[in-house]
């Protein structure tokens, strides 16, 4: 009965998973048209063609995953790093102003990224410089200012992840209803989860800054 009342909230999201699949191999077969190969009927070749076509996005999320932080340490950076000329109270750091703001955030934005941090750069509409991915919970936004004058400041501001914490919520709320142990793992796993982005958030951040190029 517990097995029972845990899998049926899954049953149907599985089903229309499995529903959409079929329905875009039934839609990338009919409109495959190859090329014809001595020896390989038409039909194989459509199969295969609709085969590699839905394991394509599975590839690209392997590579991403395997490669991502390999690709970001090995990242040109832009400019060099200055050391910071001291730390001020909420983990923010203070940079000499020796050019345009614009260009220090650049560099921390490589630095951060050679540290294999993920990080995507903010556009002109947005009032952070970087978004910092850190787990499920947390994301960090890189916030820079010119002040006082001659300094820079530095620091993360961060923001909770508001759906995946409701959806957490929800997962472990069922989970103490149907299984002790399956409840203890999900509440294990969600606070190793909020520990390791408030520190990606926090000490992290300043550590992978702090040292500069020397």
């Amino acid at each position: 009965a517990p097995l029972g009342l845990l899998a049926a909230p899954l049953v149907l999201p599985a089903v229309l998973g499995l529903l959409l699949l079929a329905g875009l191999a039934v839609s990338t077969f009919a409109a495959t048209d190859p090329t014809p190969v001595p020896g390989i009927s038409r039909r194989r070749t459509r199969a295969a063609v609709t085969f590699l076509t839905l394991l394509q996005p599975l590839a690209r999320a392997w590579g991403r995953l395997r490669n991502r932080d390999t690709a970001r340490r090995g990242a040109p950076t832009t400019a060099s790093v200055p050391v910071p000329v001291r730390r001020a109270p909420g983990r923010v750091l203070v940079y000499a102003a020796t050019g345009p703001r614009a260009e220090l955030a650049a560099a921390l934005i490589a630095r951060l990224r050679s540290s294999g941090v993920d990080v995507r750069q903010a556009t002109a509409w947005e009032d952070h410089d970087a978004r910092i991915a850190a787990g499920p919970f947390v994301r960090g936004e890189l916030l820079t200012s010119d002040h006082p004058v001659g300094y820079v400041q530095v620091r993360v501001r961060r923001r909770a992840r508001v759906a995946n914490a409701v959806v957490a919520a929800a997962l472990v709320t069922l989970a103490a209803l149907v299984s002790g142990p399956l409840f203890g793992a999900l509440v294990a796993a969600v606070l190793v989860s909020l520990s390791w982005g408030l520190w990606r958030t926090g000490s992290g951040f300043v550590r992978a800054l702090a040292e500069g190029d020397r």
